[in-house]
């Protein structure tokens, strides 16, 4: 149901698999498929491909447009056809992002090929404190300019920001908050701490990483919620139109936090 092209980091995923099953067969090879649909990890991937589910982690790993790169489809009238992988660097249409969020008007997947990726070697959360959420914004954007791109982000204000400090007992030094999940290497992750606390120096601006396993917990809870995920918890409406927009818009990933 799964075969894995670990030269060439790609999986070949009969779709009715379901996404968390997918994911732990994986991270069982030291690999992740670096999609968490907003609609759950107990569906399928037919589901997923059908109504091209947002990806929770876009801002790291892309959406299904970028991580869908080939497969096998049968047609409206029941012919298979396969789906052939491109290189990044070939030119001219491709056939999958027709068919992939069409909900099977022209064709449907019965096997997927999909990118993978290695399991971060480190994790780590940061909290950004500042005076309001134009400032937690272009923290944001300073982030994107310097290339460093989050496995998740989110600015809190107001009485949301104070109901996760206080589950973290943390004092709020500010009226907002930028939330962010970096990931990678662990020298990088190291290296994009020291840069960002490097261009924010001098500045009102407190920083905040995270250690204890009860913190990093209650992030991945309150925020993430990676374990809404597993129960199949929906987003709200606010934060499903934010990223089904930021795939058809990927030059302005820096809207993502800017009402989250």
């Amino acid at each position: 149901m799964i075969t894995l092209n670990k030269t060439s980091l790609i999986a070949h995923v009969v779709s009715q698999v379901t996404v968390g099953d997918y994911e732990k067969f994986l991270n069982t090879q030291g690999l992740t498929g670096g999609y968490y649909p907003v609609s759950g990890l107990d569906v399928t991937m037919a589901d997923c491909l059908k109504e091209r589910t947002p990806n929770l982690y876009f801002l790291k790993y892309g959406g299904l447009d970028k991580l869908c790169v080939g497969g096998k489809a049968y047609t409206a009238e029941g012919q298979l056809f396969d789906l052939k992988i491109a290189p990044r660097s070939a030119t001219g249409p491709d056939l999958h992002l027709a068919i992939l969020g069409e909900g099977w008007r022209l064709a449907c997947y019965r096997e997927v090929v999909l990118r993978l990726f290695p399991i971060p070697e480190a994790e780590s959360w940061g909290i950004a404190f500042c005076k309001n959420s134009e400032a937690a914004f272009e923290i944001f954007r300073a982030m994107m300019v310097l290339m460093i791109n989050p496995l998740f982000a989110r600015i809190l204000d107001d009485e949301d920001l104070d109901i996760v400090t206080h589950k973290l007992n943390l004092p709020s030094d500010g009226d907002s908050a930028l939330f962010f999940k970096l990931s990678g290497l662990k020298s990088m992750v190291e290296a994009q701490k020291d840069a960002l606390i490097r261009l924010h120096e001098g500045k009102k601006i407190i920083f905040y990483w995270p250690t204890k396993i009860s913190e990093k917990t209650e992030l991945n809870s309150s925020l993430i919620n990676e374990e809404g995920l597993a129960r199949g918890e929906k987003p709200t409406k606010g934060e499903l139109n934010l990223i089904r927009y930021l795939e058809k818009n990927p030059n302005e990933k820096e809207t993502h936090v800017r009402s989250i």
